[in-house]
């Protein structure tokens, strides 16, 4: 009989193997192995809920099956939608998708048991989104692509937009070096709903004035992408451009020693500065406990941005929207066709019942086309996601008396 101990050592050594062969990082190693882990603190009721008897070597991996995994992530889908333990994020399931399928591809296909006698684990598909099986596909179908900062993170106003842009001054002196930099690239992401990581990746480069684009190069799952400019925000790009070279950061913040930052270690102190600010300016909401229920954070400014242009698309006719829509995808270059595979993947998921019992499918409904406009200019293309997370529709609106 294997040991739980004794298992768990197996999978630690598994992920570090593949740190070894440079197939991963050390700390994805740990984070996968952490994802792995939680599997076995629940592997008892995991398989008794399976209806079957637990193994006196459960916790060998040589003896797992698809259907144990299965049931872990069934578990961790109903704590995503707040049944049962403390919820958990989107993200969190995501990872343990991915962790999964690395400790498969490690023994299965790179032999790092072999040794121990185990060449084969079975723990189920990871698939993909693309083709439409396995347990990343499943995530996409739960809406289980969240983090925990987007599920605190408030849907706010450009009010609250702004109380943040001023309340900088109340975490950063104006004589501070990034305060230039800090408040420039919180104005860039207000502009076009970009990430912080993505904002802090932008270069001179990325800014095309000529037909007024910003681009986000190898955005989330490295997919780039051109998001259009206000030619009001014209001269605010110009002046940040200006006698800059192609490849330099548009946004470099310094450490207190005056050396460049890291692409990570920036996205991590703008982040840290929007909670400052936040704090500053009292946009932070805690329960009893004192445990924060709502906040602004950089996810609330992509909604903002999201807000903004759902509400532009209120007296849109249909057609309008499909010529938006087709403008916007005409304007990706060589990704057009990735962003219409995307929308093609919507249109079936909307339609999912329908084709389930054959009755063709229907083109997207005026506000679907509305909610998918706002999504596209986010990065995703998910239309129950961009009420869900990021807009409040106008229901009201519509129902007032003219």
């Amino acid at each position: 009989m294997l040991k739980r101990e004794i298992g768990l050592k197996m999978v630690e050594q598994a992920f570090q193997k593949g740190v070894q062969m440079g197939d991963i990082s050390d700390s994805t190693a740990k984070k996968y192995f952490g994802c792995v882990q939680n599997f076995f603190n629940h592997l008892d009721t995991v398989i008794e809920k399976g209806g079957d008897k637990k193994s006196r070597d459960a916790y060998n991996p040589k003896f797992w099956t698809g259907k144990w995994v299965d049931g872990h992530f069934e578990k961790l889908y109903d704590r995503f939608h707040g049944n049962g333990e403390k919820p958990i994020s989107g993200s969190y399931i995501e990872n343990s998708a991915h962790a999964f399928g690395k400790l498969q591809e490690l023994v299965n296909q790179k032999g790092v048991w072999k040794g121990s006698g185990v060449t084969k684990v079975r723990v189920g598909l990871k698939g993909s989104i693309e083709d439409e099986e396995g347990r990343l596909y499943r995530n996409y179908q739960e809406g289980a692509m969240a983090s925990s900062d987007e599920r605190t993170s408030m849907k706010a106003t450009d009010k609250e937009f702004k109380q943040i842009i001023q309340g900088i001054d109340k975490v950063l002196s104006k004589t501070d070096r990034n305060y230039e930099t800090v408040k420039n690239a919180m104005l860039s992401q207000g502009h076009t709903g970009g990430r912080v990581t993505a904002e802090i990746n932008l270069k001179a480069g990325d800014i095309d004035l000529e037909n007024l684009t910003k681009r986000y190069e190898k955005d989330k799952n490295e997919f780039t992408r051109r998001v259009p400019l206000d030619a009001k925000q014209k001269l605010f790009y110009h002046n940040l451009t200006k006698d800059k070279a192609d490849g330099a950061p548009l946004f470099p913040l310094f450490d207190k020693d005056g050396k460049q930052m890291s692409k990570e270690r920036a996205s991590k102190y703008m982040q840290e500065t929007y909670k400052k600010v936040a704090e500053a300016s009292g946009l932070v909401e805690r329960d009893e406990n004192n445990n924060i229920t709502s906040r602004y954070t950089s996810h609330s400014t992509r909604r903002v941005y999201a807000q903004k242009i759902y509400d532009s698309t209120r007296y849109m006719s249909t057609k309008k929207l499909d010529e938006e829509i087709k403008k916007y995808i005409e304007s990706q270059g060589s990704n057009k066709e990735g962003i219409q595979e995307r929308i093609e993947r919507e249109r079936k998921r909307v339609n999912f019942y329908r084709i389930k019992e054959k009755k063709g499918i229907k083109d997207f409904t005026w506000n679907q086309k509305r909610k998918l406009l706002v999504m596209l200019h986010l990065g995703h293309s998910r239309t129950d996601t961009c009420t869900k997370s990021y807009i409040t529709e106008d229901k009201a609106f519509w129902k007032k008396d003219k």
